[in-house]
């Protein structure tokens, strides 16, 4: 669908779209490690944790902080570097 185009004054003379402005961010590096790297900073915990998401298909945040951590806040971070 093509963009309408822009009045020449008044409301939303002024407005570009933030997409416009801003650049594609690159990848960061973190999530371009090969597979294998990051196998050997899993724990025993982060593996069981894995065996109980394949069992019951879908676990929430909070489950797994339940089951297998102290706080939810922990869970998050852990969960955020793997």
């Amino acid at each position: 669908m093509p963009a309408l185009p822009r009045p020449a004054s008044g409301p939303g003379s002024r407005y570009t779209a933030r997409a416009a402005l801003t650049r594609p961010r690159p990848t960061p590096a973190r999530h371009r490690t090969d597979p294998a790297a990051l196998t050997r900073s899993l724990t025993a915990r982060d593996l069981w944790i894995t065996a109980m998401v394949h069992e019951h298909r879908v676990l929430t945040t909070t489950q797994i902080a339940r089951i297998a951590f102290t706080s939810q806040r922990s869970a998050q971070r852990r969960l955020r570097v793997c």
